[in-house]
């Protein structure tokens, strides 16, 4: 309505759009030539989900978290181990030092991920007395497993093999190297 208000003010046109089209586009900036249609995973704080975008930015949404979003469990791992919120770089940091054995088994349905599982092991590994740099490491593997289920999913359904990651979560670097694997 704000918009609307000034744009009429202003005497100009109102181009609407989502916060997801946002994101996809500023993902898009980056990426360079994509085909017409895509996929596109947006993961951060307060979305994980799995969306295919047509030509002119529609986008649809396939699929996604069913609990805590990406970002979340990052987020809520990194605080309990005594980190700065947000938790990502300094996460990350100690993930590398640590090793991922697949102690978080990956909950999954149709298209739906489930984070809380992972931050619920995580946060019994840590009241085991686990190294904080294992279980960081636990928590990428289990996001970089996450994000590729819910890409071969998508690509089940859509036969769509170009696949878009943004979002806070998606600038780790140790969760781009992850993912391929």
């Amino acid at each position: 309505a704000f918009a609307r208000s000034i744009a009429a003010a202003l005497r100009v046109p109102v181009l609407e759009t989502s916060h997801q089209q946002g994101h996809v586009r500023a993902a898009m900036e980056g990426a360079g030539a994509l085909p017409a249609e895509f996929l596109a995973l947006h993961l951060s704080g307060g979305t994980t989900e799995i969306l295919r975008v047509r030509a002119g930015l529609k986008i649809g949404l396939l699929g996604g978290s069913n609990d805590l979003h990406a970002g979340q469990l990052v987020d809520r791992v990194g605080v309990r181990m005594g980190l700065s919120f947000p938790a990502g770089p300094a996460l990350e940091a100690l993930a590398r030092q640590g090793t991922a054995r697949g102690a978080f088994p990956l909950s999954h349905r149709e298209g739906e991920v489930s984070f809380s599982g992972a931050e619920a092991q995580a946060m019994r590994m840590l009241d085991g007395g686990a190294a904080r740099e294992d279980v960081a490491a636990e928590v990428y593997s289990y996001l970089a497993r996450a994000v590729a289920y819910l890409i071969r999913w998508a690509y089940g359904r859509t036969r769509l093999s170009a696949a878009l990651v943004s979002g806070g979560v998606a600038s780790s670097a140790l969760l781009r190297k992850l993912l391929p694997e």
